[in-house]
């Protein structure tokens, strides 16, 4: 994501801070924003997946997603299912 920062900084293409620029381009819908903006004008030419994975932005919502598999697959009595409830809330 710092790469992305860097590069559109440079271009003069963004002008606030990089803590302002994950703020502002973190959430999914804000970051497919970013990608049509820059794909429309031919500044990145592959795919919203590649965009994502290159970036650096789909790494969170992957982390909370593997976490939930293993958490899923760990625990099956209701005991567990309890904690596995508790471990959620924590994501």
């Amino acid at each position: 994501m710092e790469e992305l920062y860097n590069a559109l900084v440079e271009q003069g293409k963004y002008t606030k801070s990089f803590e302002d620029f994950k703020a502002q381009f973190s959430a999914p819908e804000k970051t497919k924003m970013l990608y049509e903006s820059l794909n429309s004008s031919g500044d990145y030419t592959k795919s919203f997946e590649n965009f994502t994975s290159q970036f650096g932005f789909a790494e969170k919502k992957k982390i909370k997603s593997i976490l939930l598999q293993v958490v899923k697959r760990k625990l099956r009595n209701p005991l567990q299912k309890r904690k596995q409830f508790l471990a959620l809330r924590i994501l």
